[in-house]
């Protein structure tokens, strides 16, 4: 296989949209600091070996301040991490940092929040045990990420080194509770639905949307 840097020379790479990911579910830490901090460094090395101008990182809404909880915590601060990094290179190239809020489409993986429910809803599971679902999130659609992507590949700021950061949602938050009604709602489910069965995960964002 060819290593980071034959591949950026022999195709004249400018730009490298960042999407790979750990989340660090029933897996060891070094496979989360290899796959969100080590991999991407060293793509940025390459890079700057070279000719790279432009390197567009995807960053998560469990990175703002308001997010101090226990869950998936080592993915969270892996992401921080790299931040921190991806900071120090923009003094030598130009660094584009989309924090995403809470994708939902198709090819999805089957264990995310919005495919398992989505999937149980369609199974008609006799019941489906929720928490209060009074949290809210910002749910985005993949395509208008994609979308994101885009405008800023074309339209973001290609005349000086620098860090640049932006939020991709929508710019509003709803009930988790009430997305999920929607869905059953649209599907015609006859799944019970039992909200307040689990208890919220400590530390968890209660209201988390984009600033756009």
């Amino acid at each position: 296989a060819m290593g980071f840097d034959e591949v950026l020379r022999k195709n004249s790479i400018d730009t490298i949209i960042h999407t790979a990911t750990e989340y660090g579910r029933n897996t060891q830490l070094s496979s989360v600091l290899l796959g969100n901090v080590i991999f991407p460094v060293k793509l940025m090395e390459a890079g700057l070996r070279n000719g790279l101008k432009k390197f567009i990182n995807t960053d998560t809404f469990l990175c703002k301040d308001s997010y101090n909880g226990s869950y998936l915590k080592d993915y969270a601060d892996s992401k921080t991490m790299l931040r921190a990094y991806l900071k120090k290179f923009s003094s030598q190239i130009q660094v584009d940092n989309l924090i995403l809020e809470h994708p939902y489409g198709e090819y999805d993986a089957e264990g995310k929040f919005v495919p398992m429910i989505i999937k149980s809803l369609l199974e008609n599971r006799e019941t489906l045990e929720l928490t209060s679902g009074e949290q809210k999130r910002d749910f985005v659609y993949v395509a208008d990420v994609v979308e994101a992507f885009i405008t800023v590949l074309e339209k973001g700021n290609d005349t000086v080194n620098g860090f640049s950061e932006y939020e991709v949602g929508t710019g509003s938050s709803i009930r988790v509770r009430e997305f999920v009604e929607r869905v059953a709602k649209v599907i015609g489910s006859s799944t019970q639905l039992h909200f307040g069965a689990l208890q919220n995960r400590e530390g968890e964002p209660q209201n988390s949307r984009a600033d756009t």
